[in-house]
């Protein structure tokens, strides 16, 4: 297969498998209510038919947290409760999500910080990431709304400040 070719395939199924676990997350089987452990995910996503390994999970659920779909939350003390998944979100994984994820993904692979949005768009292009400036636009909006990103605001901006800033999905403690 071309490498392009093998490229988009692996995207292809790097949003399926996305879409699956909210599905699976949605019929609400976890032996935990709605809290899943990776393990229990792994195993209803195997028992519905979807193949993925431990690499592809780890980044469709990395993928659903930068968009705010999911969150993890652990209760104390640490060494005697397992980490789970719980859907933070009901609405439908959408194009807006696949971008604000492939953000979040190329912010990662830069020090998490960029300072222009041009300086963004190029480095999408060079991801091969596909984006327009209005779903690229909404995609920003919605990672600054859920706190994935931060930016100044306009009384602290100077022209020489960083534009924006990746920050972390966190663990919920309980």
């Amino acid at each position: 297969m071309v490498p392009e070719a093998e490229e988009a395939a692996e995207e292809q199924h790097r949003h399926a498998l996305a879409k699956a676990v909210l599905q699976v997350m949605e019929v609400g089987d976890a032996r935990s209510g709605n809290r899943w452990t990776v393990e229990e995910l792994s195993e209803r996503l195997t028992e519905s038919g979807v193949s993925q390994t431990a690499d592809d999970l780890g980044q469709a659920v990395s993928r659903l947290e930068d968009s705010g779909h999911l969150m993890r939350a652990q209760r104390q003390p640490y060494s005697v409760h397992a980490q789970h998944l719980v859907r933070k979100s009901i609405r439908p994984y959408d194009k807006y999500d696949i971008l604000a994820a492939d953000v979040c993904a190329v912010l990662k692979r830069r020090d998490e910080r960029f300072d222009s949005e041009d300086q963004l768009q190029s480095w999408l292009d060079e991801d091969k990431v596909e984006w327009n400036p209005d779903d690229l636009a909404t995609a920003l909006d919605h990672l600054e709304r859920i706190g994935r990103l931060r930016r100044p605001r306009a009384d602290q901006w100077r022209s020489d400040s960083t534009l924006a800033i990746y920050v972390p999905p966190r663990t919920f403690n309980e």
